[in-house]
């Protein structure tokens, strides 16, 4: 009786304690490093991370335990919006790489790409009135668009549409982040203040279910603010929750009548008042920043220690930023002359050029009565045995180039016909079991899409593939000897962007044609499809190889970027790690019997 009395008075033991969240230097799952924090939001903090398996950086977010979210809506339910993410692949949406667990610490997590670059909130608290100019945030809005229309088609709602969700690169990619995690609810009790209080819209703050015209709606806001300097209605919590529910929008006399027209339609109270869908309202702010006689510019961040542009070669926008840990300063700039990031407003108001960005240059066409550059000098070559040659591929090349004017010898190689189709890339999928576009959301392509070039795929993954089909990439040399021929033609199949011949905006084009589908374009040499429908990888040439580290030169313009003049063949540079929706490949090889090697 006595052992028992004793051992009830005694004090219950504490409960025990959770091991600690990881910092920097920890180790997630044995695979992601934690280098550096980045910042901290409703649902945890995001690290700059290193993956020790891929040895790439990554952006890791250590949800908070103690979050709202995983308090309303469990692990489940994010891991769910997690995979949901993971399926859309879109160059204007931050990809979600994974959702794991950390089996020491207990510590759920989101590994996601690693964005370089600067939000739009960071970009606003730079300038001394706090506004972004129109000329610069019209095209950033549109370019989210695109990316919220991709969404949108695939059933996902962001939710948590704000400045500090946009982010513009160090070479002007626009990305919107936490897609599918920051507003993982959609409405229902407490899920009505999730999010960002100043650009919710009225259905978000009723804690209704929301659609994609509830992220229109939070877009506006953000346009408003931005060109402003103050938000809508307010950046007091409960005063902007009246406003966004009851009051009319308040004028800006910084905003153009037909800017306001759109935002004023997009932030309607009732969502059947607004845009009927993304693109609707992308078409709709093009025109209008057309109206307004708002040129397009490129909004670029450059990191220190580089040197700042030259200020007699660049319109400066005077943004100079650091960050909160005083660790990096950033210049955001208009490039007023640039080959990397010239942009052609007609083309902009018209299909598909929405989306463009410093990585995405394109240039305006030549005068009637610009003479053509001289051929370069031809050089004979040593024939070949035909027969030897796969009948997928080309003898091109054995005659110079010109780059800036000065010939440069490019030997004779052999060149895939057309870019390599999603049924191809299926196959090598199946062969070695390479991780698919993100696209396709399975193992196989979509049914409608089995002979259009692949896109989404990697520097990487194409050099996986050339491998495995025996081949490698066309260094850029090569591939301009490909384009130009022997005579240095201005294009494959020209002196002139034809529609027959190019799946390029001026075909209206909207999406990738079938590899096939513009035999007018082909070579006399036999290769097809070199301008237009997508970019292809190559790998760099002596002398032609981008100053930044990691980038290769990619050439041919897209589906969604212009042909560029006739004395520079399309290419821009861009990250070796990125997937994008228009950039595609094609293989090479040496020629049988010659020794390895490109230009």
């Amino acid at each position: 009786m006595l052992g028992w009395l004793r051992r009830a008075l005694q004090p219950d033991p504490p409960p025990p304690q959770a091991p600690p969240a990881p910092g920097v230097g920890g180790v997630l799952g044995g695979r992601y490093r934690l280098d550096a924090r980045l910042g901290r939001g409703g649902t945890g903090t995001v690290f700059r991370g290193r993956d020790l398996l891929l040895d790439q950086d990554v952006a890791v977010k250590l949800l908070r335990r103690e979050s709202p979210a995983l308090q309303r809506t469990g692990v489940v339910d994010l891991r769910r919006e997690a995979v949901a993410a993971m399926r859309v692949s879109h160059p204007g949406i931050a990809r979600v790489h994974t959702f794991d667990s950390d089996p020491v610490s207990g510590s759920d997590f989101i590994v996601m790409e690693y964005i370089d670059g600067a939000t739009l909130t960071r970009c606003q608290r730079a300038r001394p009135d706090g506004r972004l100019p129109l000329d610069v945030v019209g095209p950033v809005m549109v370019d989210v668009l695109d990316a919220l229309a991709c969404a949108h088609e695939a059933g996902l709602v962001h939710n948590d549409i704000n400045p500090a969700n946009i982010m513009i690169t160090r070479r002007g990619q626009v990305k919107l982040l936490d897609f599918g995690l920051a507003g993982a609810a959609r409405g229902g009790g407490g899920a009505a203040m999730m999010g960002t209080p100043a650009y919710l819209s009225p259905e978000r703050i009723a804690g209704e279910p929301a659609g994609p015209t509830s992220d229109l709606y939070s877009l506006a806001a953000v346009l408003f603010t931005m060109v402003d300097g103050q938000p809508p209605f307010g950046r007091d919590p409960s005063v902007a929750v009246v406003g966004h529910t009851t009051q009319p929008l308040r004028v800006s006399p910084l905003l153009p009548r037909p800017v306001a027209a759109v935002v004023n339609r997009a932030m309607a109270k009732r969502p059947d008042d607004r845009f009927p869908g993304a693109r609707d309202m992308a078409q709709a702010l093009r025109a209008a920043l057309a109206a307004a006689a708002a040129p397009v510019s490129v909004l670029r961040a450059t990191h220190a220690p580089e040197p700042l542009p030259d200020p007699e070669a660049v319109e400066c926008t005077d943004i100079v930023m650091v960050d909160e840990g005083e660790e990096v300063s950033t210049l955001l700039a208009m490039p007023a002359d640039d080959e990397q990031s010239e942009l052609l407003p007609e083309e902009l108001a018209g299909a598909g050029a929405g989306a463009l960005g410093a990585e995405d240059a394109v240039t305006e066409e030549a005068p009637a009565d610009r003479d053509p550059p001289s051929p370069a000098p031809v050089e004979p070559v040593q024939d070949v045995v035909t027969e030897a040659i796969p009948g997928d591929m080309a003898r091109v090349g054995g005659h110079p180039v010109a780059v800036d004017g000065a010939p440069v010898a490019v030997g004779a190689f052999l060149l895939e016909r057309l870019p390599v189709t999603n049924a191809r890339y299926a196959a090598f999928v199946a062969a070695t079991g390479e991780l698919a576009p993100a696209w396709w959301a399975g193992r196989q392509p979509p049914a409608d899409r089995q002979d259009h070039p692949v896109v989404g795929v990697s520097l990487a993954q194409a050099r996986r593939y050339a491998a495995w089909a025996g081949r490698r990439l066309p260094t850029t040399l090569e591939w301009m000897a490909a384009a130009r021929g022997p005579g240095g033609r201005p294009l494959p199949w020209g002196a002139a962007c034809d529609r027959a011949a190019c799946h390029c905006p001026r075909a209206r084009a909207r999406h990738t044609a079938p590899v096939h589908a513009h035999p007018a374009g082909q070579t006399p040499e036999g290769v097809g499809d070199l301008i237009g429908n997508v970019w292809e990888w190559t790998e760099h040439s002596p002398g032609l190889a981008p100053a930044d580290p990691g980038y290769h030169l990619v050439m041919g313009g897209s589906f969604k970027h212009p042909c560029s003049l006739p004395e520079r063949l399309p290419q821009t540079a861009v990250h070796e790690g990125g997937e994008y929706l228009y950039l595609g490949f094609r293989c090479a090889a040496d020629l049988p019997g010659a020794g390895g090697g490109g230009a």
